[in-house]
């Protein structure tokens, strides 16, 4: 499962358009504003967060070791009804304070008789890091208090690059600033399954003779806490 190479150079031309994507936005609602030409926002908007997962993914660390995450997000919406939007996520994770004990070594395969050993196995891009996710969400905000602070509701489906992987993630939040500028909180989980193998290995007389394999997977669902800008992408006259 050697997708790493052509995946990631892709991912990184995502990310790189939603930069320059934001960039733009934010040098035109700049430039209008000193020119005093900038209507409300449209629909479309942008923005960038940063966070944390605090919880290990077992799956994607090497045995004996627990990892938590970084996250960095960039994402580009549209608003399709007054509460409710549709956003294109491009997100970046990279591990931190990785904890990790020393593996014991296997004990050396006999040059005689039949022997036996049992492992589960990941495949080779399951826990390398940093890999990107992209996903598309619904974002519903219900209700307004005092009209600038709105709870935020939003759920998703997306996948992870490299690892092949889709997963779902929902969550909730509090958006606050009106429709030009707005701080973002927004806590999510996701849900995916991630496969693996449990793989026997037959040896007589010190080589290989035979290898069964049987495909499982496991499940994770890490918790993640992100907080951001987002800016509304202004009309002109």
């Amino acid at each position: 499962m050697n997708l790493g190479i052509g995946k990631t150079a892709r991912s990184d031309a995502m990310l790189h358009g939603c930069a320059i994507a934001i960039a733009l936005s934010l040098v035109c609602f700049a430039a209008s504003g000193a020119r005093g030409e900038t209507k409300m926002p449209g629909p479309l908007f942008v923005g960038v967060q940063g966070g944390y997962s605090p919880e290990n993914i077992g799956a994607f660390s090497p045995s004996l070791c627990t990892k938590k995450e970084l996250l960095y997000e960039g994402y580009v919406g549209v608003r399709i009804l007054r509460h409710l939007a549709v956003r294109t996520v491009l997100v970046h994770h990279d591990d931190f304070d990785a904890v990790c004990a020393e593996t014991p070594p296997e004990p050396p395969i006999p040059q005689s008789g039949p022997y036996t050993v049992r492992r589960i196995e990941f495949g080779n891009d399951i826990a390398r890091y940093p890999y990107y996710s992209s996903e598309l969400d619904l974002v519903r905000e219900p209700v307004s208090f005092r009209s600038i602070v709105s709870l935020r509701l939003l759920a998703g489906y997306g996948w992870i690059w490299t690892k092949d992987i889709s997963f779902w993630t929902a969550g909730a939040g509090l958006a606050v600033g009106d429709e030009r500028v707005r701080i973002i909180f927004d806590v999510k989980g996701s849900w995916f399954k991630v496969p693996y193998e449990r793989v026997t290995y037959h040896y007589e007389d010190g080589v290989l003779v035979g290898r069964h394999a049987i495909s499982q997977h496991t499940n994770e669902h890490p918790l993640a806490i992100i907080a951001g800008v987002e800016f509304g992408i202004p009309w002109f006259k």
